[in-house]
């Protein structure tokens, strides 16, 4: 996906440009998966299929997350008073959590967002993907917020 498709499907959701744009590598390891935490030794690097992001402003007072991989799901809000909640069983929980931890050390989130997200790397391939969009979520959310 290059930025410009990933603006126009954002604009296409909520109605606004996008402000910014993202990116969070996939990873794999090359020489094995669970030998990391075994004690052995692993290479992992980052790949170039990951997980791509456009996002704006919004005045809802909530983080509106939408993911072209599950468009089914629609848009999902989150309040930004009610991050807290416990999990939903979504992929919206992977940027809940990280915007729960970053909550917690940090000052408010005081302004909505609008976040489009894309990934091309494929679930449950041992790619990271989940990893990829923690990432995202934390760049973002650190980048939108200070």
């Amino acid at each position: 996906m290059d930025v410009e498709e990933l603006k126009t499907k954002f604009e296409a959701v909520f109605g606004q440009p996008a402000s910014a744009t993202y990116f969070a590598p996939g990873r794999i390891n090359l020489i094995g998966e669970h030998t990391d935490y075994n004690g052995g030794h692993v290479f992992p690097c980052a790949i170039s299929l990951g997980t791509y992001a456009a996002v704006a402003q919004n005045d809802a007072g909530a983080l509106r997350l939408y993911s072209g991989n599950f468009d089914q799901v629609g848009i999902v809000e989150v309040a930004l008073s009610d991050l807290a909640t416990p999990a939903d069983k979504k992929w919206t929980d992977y940027f809940k959590g990280m915007a729960q931890l970053l909550q917690k050390n940090y000052p408010a989130f005081t302004q909505g967002l609008d976040v489009y997200i894309f990934g091309n790397l494929p679930n449950g391939a041992g790619l990271s993907s989940s990893a990829s969009l923690e990432l995202l979520a934390g760049t973002i959310l650190k980048d939108q917020y200070g």
